[in-house]
């Protein structure tokens, strides 16, 4: 198997697979809109896992473990520029979690990275052996035969979820006095953030990156309230592309014909600062990034 290569054609299941039997140490790096998230092995064994995607830090799994009183909540957007040890630390001094109760915040937030993971069915993989950062390797070794056991039970949730919801479209809240119900009144404070996050049409995403929920707490609510009628999708018109956008896709075009990948790619990356939700711009850039 290639170092490199897209879940699109292997399932992360058998990419796991790989490196564990070969016995690899390095870094898996697995991307998706330019985010990335990253699990370290030893040997063939996981030693932790690490994400650039907002609900995967320590903040949002705090709040996911619900350690800290709602009036409390708050406190963790304090000091955002803080190094993950910094912020550790600084929990523990405010007396917000004990060590121990962090070792699990810690195990909670590699699982959660792990697991969704089996949800991917797209994304560039790239194992760079021999190489991960000694500040990431924080040596939880996830049990491989209970990863692959929970994971393939998300894997399969998650696909029955697929089958029954539209995973590309926008949804709404058909009755906002119900949403304000349920931001008011509801029990769980992951159904509070998730119609919170729906104060104006949204998608998965979108939805993710501003409750701070896992992906999976997302759609299986989305599903929930959608048979209940709740919650309903909407036609979104796309944004007319800028000019300017559409002359750096048509050089990058050329660029890659002439196989200066590089020059390419780069106004690729020019093209999704400028509009960085366009999923046909995003789908060229993961191809011109292999």
């Amino acid at each position: 198997m290639s170092h490199r290569g897209n879940l699109s054609k292997i399932e992360f299941t058998k990419l796991l697979s790989w490196v564990h039997n070969q016995k690899l140490s390095g870094t898996l790096r697995i991307s998706q809109e330019n985010k990335s998230k990253f699990i370290l092995f030893e040997s063939g064994e996981i030693l932790s896992a690490y994400s650039e995607f907002p609900e995967d830090n320590f903040r949002a799994v705090i709040r996911r473990m619900q350690l800290l009183p709602e009036t409390q909540q708050l406190d963790l957007d304090l000091e955002p520029g803080i190094s993950d040890g910094q912020f550790a630390r600084w929990l523990i001094e405010k007396g917000y979690v004990t060590e121990r109760e962090f070792l699990e915040v810690l195990k909670r937030l590699n699982q959660d990275i792990l697991l969704s993971l089996f949800e991917w069915r797209k994304g560039e993989f790239y194992f760079y052996e021999n190489k991960f950062p000694e500040s990431k390797a924080i040596s939880l070794k996830i049990p491989i035969k209970w990863l692959f056991e929970k994971g393939v039970e998300r894997y399969q949730q998650r696909r029955d979820i697929d089958s029954r919801l539209p995973v590309e479209a926008v949804f709404k809240v058909r009755d906002e006095s119900f949403r304000q119900a349920q931001i008011a009144e509801h029990p769980y404070p992951e159904v509070r953030r998730f119609f919170e996050a729906l104060s104006e049409p949204r998608n998965i995403r979108d939805i993710v990156s501003e409750s701070l929920l896992t992906e999976f707490e997302v759609v299986t609510s989305l599903l929930r309230y959608l048979e209940q009628g709740d919650i309903e999708t909407v036609t979104v018109e796309a944004p007319e592309i800028p000019e300017t956008v559409k002359k750096l896709l048509a050089e990058a075009e050329i660029l890659y014909a002439k196989k200066r990948y590089w020059e390419a790619w780069m106004r690729l990356r020019k093209a999704l600062v400028e509009v960085p939700n366009d999923s046909e711009i995003q789908q060229l850039h993961r191809k011109y990034t292999i």
